[in-house]
């Protein structure tokens, strides 16, 4: 979680990794306001990391629209390269077995 500092007409003005007497509203780092504010104060760090985020976050979509894809039989998972296939069922099983030890660990494994 982050903490933001917000000015009189409710707009983000800082951002802190702590609580402090400024900044007592939590937000998520991924909160549009808060990309919004560090793309405007030009922060490269806070860029990529928010890219880094992102780029996390879409690797997550593409597996679920395979294995969608799977599941409808529109594509087969032996079309895939050995490699891909190998990547896909350790994620998999990784996944289902977080999941039966700890739901709450996989709280964004939704299934479609």
């Amino acid at each position: 979680m982050l903490y933001v500092q917000r000015d009189d007409a409710g707009t983000i003005v800082a951002i802190f990794k702590a609580p402090n007497e400024l900044a007592r509203e939590a937000v998520s780092p991924r909160d549009d306001e808060v990309v919004r504010f560090l793309l405007a104060a030009g922060d490269e760090s806070a860029n990529h990391a928010y890219l880094i985020q992102s780029d996390l976050e879409m690797a997550r979509v593409v597996e679920d629209l395979i294995e969608l894809l799977i599941r409808k039989n529109l594509i087969l998972l032996t079309e895939f390269p050995e490699a891909a296939q190998k990547k896909l069922l350790n994620r998999k099983q990784i996944r289902e077995s977080t999941q039966q030890e700890n739901p709450l660990l996989v709280e964004n494994d939704i299934p479609l």
